[in-house]
């Protein structure tokens, strides 16, 4: 009876259980794109899932992404999700599956998988590829490296489904590039996973009856902005200049006549951002174009050059004086001072990792973004000194920003960018300035989706400035559903009414007299900061304090010195390796550089290793 149970089981699960596999492309460490194998499995069991991946390094992104498919799937055909066990295989020629572009095609082996469980006579084409994210509700979301996945996908496959907006987002007519390919390719987008699905049950090898689209750019609505914003028309201005000078140099040194040509059609729509009021977007939309620029200029310098250019920014870095502030110009201050320690930040890390894997490659993107964060500082400062008002303290801020900073930083790993934030608001406390750090904070509140009830509010410029890069973003979502364009709408409103608020509190505490009763080398509650009491703020106009000063910074620099070539001496791989975990954990290096270091101070730990076995053998062969 027991075995004839064992048996009746087996029978269940195995009737139970289906599994897919599917073409998806990725994307290599040499960012050329490659066709992966996902297969996708589903048996009886207690909604667990579960993940095998080939070859491939996976970040926590694409897990989450393997959860969120099988649960989208499992809804979408009406089955519980918890009454099965999913299993995911990724078999890649790719050093990783980096973010959760595979997402939509793990949900569809979902699908697929259940159509099969229950018998339905429902059955995919196999001809196929997919990109894009998936969402909890089943809409799909855009992805990076498209004309690569596509050029992948070419004699591989017939027809290739891509994210809805995905050619608009990207200034590409994806349709149009798949066609003009040697091996041709349909590329049609899906705005969400029944699109997809309706696609799919057609027969193989037949074109698909989907819309043509043609290319358009969004030529938003006028925007009502205050002249209190116009010092960033200003500087959008320098910054589109500016990436139109280094793309006609460019022009002249490459023969890349298409990627020009686009380029120089995005920096047009960027002008027209501008003449519509939307002066950050075009501000944006021109700083990405400049990067593009300057990695291309720089993608075959070599590794001493490399390291010139980074002391070379650090040594810029030191000239910039910020202007004084006043009632009419903090903000501009602070936000050119944002941009330097975002830049320095940067900076940091590109010089921290550079230490380790003299690979320029990998780090010029962030290189030249650290850049032209520097840039904008100075075009921002540039600004601020042609605005005149009634002087303000900055330290005045200190408490309110010492309180901001406590805060946020219970937010700190909420993601990436809000430790990025946190990180800057930090350095920009610990250097003085403190509006400056407020609003870092506020970033940090921001990208956790944290919301503050402000008591007060201020006709904020940045707050107008990034309102209207929000509203873009809205049209942008209306016109094309992408989710991409939705969160980032959703995300600068929320940014937007903050900076009003902190704007409001910033200007409270200009005017109101600096107490500090802060315990000494106390911790505030729930973990923050430590920070040494400051009793009474006094300028160093005294010759003996200044003396003082001087002395006393001398003492933290010898101190520091030390201790870095201390911890020089003492490093060792094992220690390294542990320092790149926690940075990949943290989203300060990316999983492909994350790769690389480990890689190389692994062979350093078995080349260690090896240093030893021989030095233990030549002992061992002395006392024979």
């Amino acid at each position: 009876m027991l075995k004839q149970l064992i048996i009746f089981s087996i029978l269940a699960v195995l009737a139970a259980s289906a599994s897919f596999t599917i073409k998806a492309p990725a994307v290599d460490s040499s960012g050329n794109g490659v066709i992966s194998l996902i297969t996708v499995k589903v048996v009886n069991g207690t909604g667990m899932v579960f993940t095998n991946i080939e070859n491939s390094l996976v970040n926590t992104d694409t897990e989450t992404s393997m959860k969120t498919a099988a649960q989208v799937g499992a809804s979408f055909v009406g089955v519980n999700f918890k009454n099965y066990n999913y299993y995911f295989t990724v078999d890649a020629n790719a050093s990783e599956i980096d973010g959760p572009s595979a997402g939509l095609a793990f949900t569809l082996g979902i699908v697929q998988d259940f159509y099969t469980i229950e018998n339905n006579s429902k059955k995919f084409r196999t001809d196929f590829t997919v990109t894009g994210t998936i969402n909890p509700d089943g809409s799909v979301g855009a992805v990076g490296g498209v004309s690569d996945k596509i050029a992948a996908a070419s004699g591989q496959v017939n027809i290739m489904l891509i994210p809805s907006g995905q050619s608009l987002l990207d200034g590409v007519d994806y349709a149009e590039l798949g066609e003009g390919l040697s091996k041709p390719v349909q590329v049609v987008e899906v705005a969400n996973v029944s699109q997809a699905v309706e696609f799919l049950l057609t027969p193989i090898g037949s074109a698909l009856n989907a819309p043509n689209h043609t290319l358009a750019n969004l030529n938003p609505l006028p925007f009502n902005y205050s002249n209190n914003t116009l010092p960033m028309k200003q500087v959008a201005l320098l910054q589109i200049n500016g990436a139109e000078g280094d793309l006609q140099k460019l022009a002249l040194n490459t023969t890349q006549k298409a990627a020009i040509a686009s380029l120089n059609e995005t920096l047009s729509q960027a002008q027209v951002y501008l003449n519509e009021g939307y002066f950050y977007t075009a501000a944006n939309t021109a700083f990405l174009v400049q990067n593009t620029v300057d990695s291309e200029v720089l993608s075959n310098v070599s590794a001493s050059e490399f390291q010139k250019l980074i002391n070379n920014l650090y040594a810029e870095s030191n000239k910039i004086n910020f202007t004084q502030m006043n009632s009419n110009n903090f903000e501009w201050v602070a936000g050119a001072q944002l941009r330097y320690f975002w830049a320095l930040e940067e900076l940091n890390q590109i010089n921290t990792t550079f230490s380790a894997l003299q690979t320029p490659s990998y780090l010029v993107s962030d290189y030249v973004t650290a850049e032209n964060w520097m840039q904008a500082a100075i075009d921002l400062n540039q600004q601020a000194e042609g605005i005149s008002g009634s002087n303000v303290n900055d330290f005045n801020t200190r408490q309110y920003a010492l309180k901001m900073l406590n805060q946020s930083q219970v937010f700190e790993n909420s993601s990436s960018d809000a430790y990025f934030h946190y990180t800057s608001a930090l350095a920009e406390f610990n250097a003085g300035y403190y509006v400056a750090s407020t609003m870092d904070s506020i970033f940090v509140f921001a990208y956790s989706n944290n919301s503050i009830n402000f008591t007060t509010t201020y006709p904020s410029v940045w707050s107008e400035v990034y309102g209207a890069q929000g509203y873009y973003n809205e049209q942008f979502y209306n016109l094309t559903k992408s989710q991409n364009s939705e969160s980032n709408y959703l995300f600068l409103n929320l940014l937007s009414k903050l900076l009003s608020g902190n704007a409001g509190l910033v200007v409270q505490s200009f005017s109101t007299p600096i107490q500090i009763n802060e315990p000494q080398n106390s911790n505030q509650s729930n973990n923050t900061i430590k920070v040494e009491t400051i009793a009474a703020y006094t300028p160093l106009t005294s010759f003996n304090y200044l003396w003082v000063g001087i002395i006393i910074i001398l003492i933290v620099l010898i101190f520091i010195s030390a201790m870095i070539l201390s911890s020089k001496n003492d490093k060792k791989p094992e220690d390294i390796i542990d320092r790149f975990d926690i940075a990949l954990a943290e989203g300060r290096i990316s999983e492909k550089t994350h790769a690389k270091l480990v890689e190389k101070w692994s062979d350093k730990i078995k080349q260690k290793e090896s240093e030893k076995q021989d030095l233990k053998q030549k002992k061992f062969k002395r006392k024979g």
